[in-house]
């Protein structure tokens, strides 16, 4: 295999990982993201990243191999594909309050509340 290509791949994950672990930490001085739902979720899936590079970064830069942990590359991608629906779930839910704060700016004596009218003052 071409060398140049290899050395891109190896810089690659190393660079994926590291990123995937030290967002949070360095977001942490400038942003609470666990305040929130999307905060929570950005990280989650940098972690869940960082967690499926984990395994090669061991093999390449440090020759060790570890089964158990190959393994786990596995269970750590199931979490990158959860993390994103959860997302997915999050943007509809964002896009409905986002529609129905529209509607009712348009329209504000229209009660679109599945309970009915507020009966606060």
């Amino acid at each position: 295999m071409n060398q140049a290509l290899l050395a891109a791949a190896h810089w690659e994950i190393n660079v994926g990982f590291a990123v995937s672990v030290l967002f949070p930490v360095v977001t942490r001085f400038f942003w609470p993201w666990n305040e929130s739902e999307w905060g929570w979720n950005i990280v989650s899936l940098d972690l869940s990243i960082a967690g499926t590079l984990l395994a090669s970064v061991l093999k390449i830069d440090f020759g060790i191999v570890n089964n158990p942990l190959v393994a786990t590359q596995v269970a750590f991608l199931a979490l990158v594909i959860a993390n994103l629906t959860w997302r997915t779930v999050i943007i509809w839910q964002t896009q409905r309050e986002g529609a129905a704060r529209s509607r009712r700016e348009k329209n504000p004596d229209q009660d679109d509340s599945p309970f009915g009218p507020d009966p606060s003052p």
